[in-house]
């Protein structure tokens, strides 16, 4: 499990399936769905099938902005 230096992040699943893994839950989630959580939140994922997965993932504020 690993934090990011951010406020949030917002997970956006494109194709395939991911799994977001958290110390007390995790969620699949498949092509179409989103999740956002703190970034400060102990997470992980992995890919969730044999098949590629396309994501849009992001930071706010970008870890390397210098607004955090």
């Amino acid at each position: 499990l690993y934090t990011v230096n951010c406020d949030f992040e917002v997970l956006h699943v494109l194709s395939g399936s991911v799994e977001v893994r958290f110390r007390d839950r995790s969620h699949r989630l498949e092509a179409g769905d989103a999740l956002t959580f703190s970034g400060g939140e102990p997470h992980t994922w992995t890919n969730a099938s044999t098949d590629p997965a396309e994501v849009v993932w992001v930071l706010v504020p970008a870890p390397w902005s210098g607004s955090a």
